[in-house]
């Protein structure tokens, strides 16, 4: 368990997104979907949504799923590594969407439930908060980062005055094109000049 005592006496928050950083979302969307992984994940790497490439909206079929659908997303296989390097900078806090209550109130609980219940299963030995909304800018401030793979996410939480991370495709990573210990690298040293 990481012990919040020995943690950096820095007043970084980090906000770690949970789908396509730490959790292989898509993989599991791809499967319950029916669809061709590999020429699937071909095609999400070159910055195609699955929503764009799907016959029917996909949380059509995922809504229905339920808690079932949460329960088996895959960790990536740096997500406890980089957990543990973000610890050293600062308090670290998952921050992820619980759905739109706009659009799909329906499946909003299912979403935050599930999440919640992953979460608490995957990372019960670091006791990371989550923390579950659909505007994440409303944690930016100068002296937060937003770690997350949508590129728009990134822009409102810099627009709203914090700084952010736009994390690569984790099938660029996964199919080797990038290296994690690279993608850590560059992360760290943006976290590192957030204090100066």
């Amino acid at each position: 368990m990481v012990n919040k005592n020995n943690l950096n006496s820095s007043n970084i928050q980090i906000f770690v997104d949970l789908d396509g950083v730490v959790a292989n979302w898509e993989k599991r969307a791809i499967e319950v979907l029916g669809m061709d992984f590999e020429s699937t994940k071909n095609i999400l790497k070159t910055g195609v949504d699955l929503e764009d490439i799907c016959e029917v909206h996909p949380w059509e079929i995922l809504d229905k799923k339920h808690n079932e659908f949460w329960n088996e997303l895959e960790l990536f296989p740096w997500a406890y590594q980089m957990i543990e390097k973000l610890c050293e900078f600062g308090e670290v806090s998952f921050l992820s969407s619980g759905g739109n209550i706009y659009r799909r109130p329906e499946g909003v609980g299912n979403a935050g439930l599930g999440k919640t219940m992953w979460v608490s299963d995957k990372f019960k030995n670091y006791q990371i908060p989550l923390i579950l909304t659909k505007h994440k800018y409303f944690c930016a401030g100068p002296n937060s980062i937003l770690i997350d793979d949508t590129a728009k996410k990134i822009d409102e939480f810099t627009r709203y005055g914090g700084h952010g991370f736009l994390f690569p495709h984790p099938y660029k990573i996964l199919d080797g094109d990038l290296k994690f210990n690279d993608v850590l690298g560059e992360l760290e040293t943006k976290i590192m000049l957030i204090d100066k």
